[in-house]
């Protein structure tokens, strides 16, 4: 025999006010987070930008597509970071870091260095740490990095590595170097056999290995000292070979000292 259990009016009637008062909840709710997520304060309020040193922070902004105003939720690090890396032929990474309590979106960036100036009969391109050729510069912009040139004529192209194979070996090679050494060098010259004569602030001139330009760099700026120190005047200091190193004065100068 079946059994029904009858609910009275009131109980059914309870049960639908509580159950439209969850479903009126759940709408306000709803409704609070979607105004909350559209408030500025889910807006971006601040773009920061680190580890630029060579490209200006506006176009990184500008190659981001990140800018105040837009909602958080808009930020896509992944995609941020593949843009400037396609957009910036110098950065080698980029690390994106949103804050959502103070709206701020963070750019670190790691940027490949440029580390020499390629001469090409009146033209200047400065080169990266990898040999690749990153922009045409003017002599009126100066040169805060050694001017590298070649006795045979290098191929041109910008973002392309440079057309001489001993010429991206010197840039891996000034990659290493301290800011120390770096600032005694003004030129670096290659010639068509991998010797790099290097040419210090103070007139001399080392030849050296260009895969051995870091390792042997101490070196030079110990023997120039030497030199200097027992009255040599400025001249040329072959260092392919272990030290003793041998001394050769300028063709129109004479040497001041004794070895």
């Amino acid at each position: 025999m079946k059994s029904a259990i009858s609910e009275r009016p009131a109980d059914v009637r309870q049960r639908r006010r509580v159950r439209n008062r969850i479903l009126v909840a759940c709408f306000f709710a709803l409704v609070g987070v979607v105004v909350f997520l559209e408030s500025p304060l889910m807006r971006v309020r601040r773009v920061e930008i680190m580890g630029n040193t060579d490209v200006p922070a506006s176009r990184i902004r500008a190659d981001a597509a990140v800018q105040p105003g837009m909602s958080l939720w808009q930020v896509n690090a992944s995609a941020i970071a593949a843009s400037l890396k396609r957009r910036e032929s110098t950065v080698d990474s980029v690390q994106v870091t949103t804050d959502y309590m103070h709206g701020q979106v963070t750019l670190v960036l790691r940027q490949k260095r440029v580390v020499g100036i390629y001469q090409a009969g009146h033209r200047f391109y400065s080169l990266l740490a990898d040999g690749t050729v990153f922009r045409r510069i003017a002599d009126s912009d100066g040169f805060p990095h050694p001017i590298l040139s070649t006795t045979k004529h290098a191929r041109v192209e910008l973002g392309q590595r440079i057309g001489n194979s001993f010429v991206v070996q010197a840039c891996e090679q000034i990659a290493k170097l301290k800011d120390e050494q770096l600032a005694t060098v003004s030129q670096i010259v290659i010639d068509q056999y991998g010797t790099a004569s290097i040419y210090l602030d103070d007139g001399f001139q080392a030849d050296v290995p260009t895969g051995e330009l870091a390792k042997r760099m101490p070196d030079v700026v110990t023997a120039a000292s030497y030199f200097r120190k027992h009255g040599y005047a400025p001249g040329i200091m072959d260092m392919a070979g272990l030290p003793p190193y041998r001394y050769i004065p300028y063709a129109n100068s004479a040497k001041k000292g004794n070895r």
